[in-house]
């Protein structure tokens, strides 16, 4: 596996891990380098797919707690290879319906958040 080696290729990867709001020190030079691995299997895997009428969409996303209890879990994704661009970032209903299959894919985590979400609010009522 090859490092990255250009200082832009590393900057645009690390990009990538900051809006998924991953900003610790010690990560992100290893995920770029996973990253950056994907991408070239992905593509690869892509550009072999199109003859066939096929295409690999792929993206990594993340749900985002606020500490504010009183705003609501947020997804977070950002594409990694997506020819056909369904995860577009202008097309509102694109977007809506990749949140609405996170909102599935994270219904779990988004309930704990919740349910701790209003067990603060009730402490904080109890106590005010």
């Amino acid at each position: 596996m090859e490092p990255v080696t250009s200082a832009a290729e590393q900057r645009l990867y690390v990009q990538f891990f900051h809006q998924l709001d991953r900003t610790d020190q010690k990560k992100p030079p290893f995920l770029c380098v996973l990253l950056q691995s994907l991408y070239d299997a992905a593509t690869k895997m892509d550009l072999h797919l199109a003859p066939y009428g096929a295409a690999l969409h792929c993206a990594v996303s993340r749900m985002v707690v606020s500490a504010n209890p009183e705003e609501a879990p947020t997804h977070r994704w950002n594409r990694v290879v997506d020819r056909l661009r369904l995860f577009a970032d202008a097309n509102a209903h694109s977007e809506r319906i990749v949140n609405i299959g996170l909102a599935y894919a994270y219904r779990h985590l988004e309930a704990d958040a919740l349910a701790e979400a209003n067990a603060l609010l009730l402490r904080r009522a109890k106590f005010s």
